[in-house]
């Protein structure tokens, strides 16, 4: 069970880091440094969030995701 919840929480870390690095895409922030952990916008404009939506919207599907894939893992053995 360990291994599965450790696999789920390194998903969730993964989807979410680079979901917020990436500069340039869509609407994303470019050159601001996202907070890859809290999704809290560290070098913001005043007009700006103080999260990124984008972020938390990434890390809410990368969870979704690894608990799938953390439920089809157990329904094997």
């Amino acid at each position: 069970m360990r291994p599965l919840l450790l696999a789920a929480v390194a998903a969730f870390v993964f989807g979410a880091v680079a979901a917020c690095v990436a500069p340039g895409k869509n609407n994303s922030l470019g050159g601001r440094y996202v907070d890859p952990y809290t999704c809290e916008i560290k070098n913001k404009r005043a007009e700006d969030p103080p999260y990124d939506p984008d972020c938390i919207q990434a890390a809410q599907r990368a969870a979704i995701n690894a608990a799938k894939k953390a439920t089809k893992a157990s329904k094997k053995k």
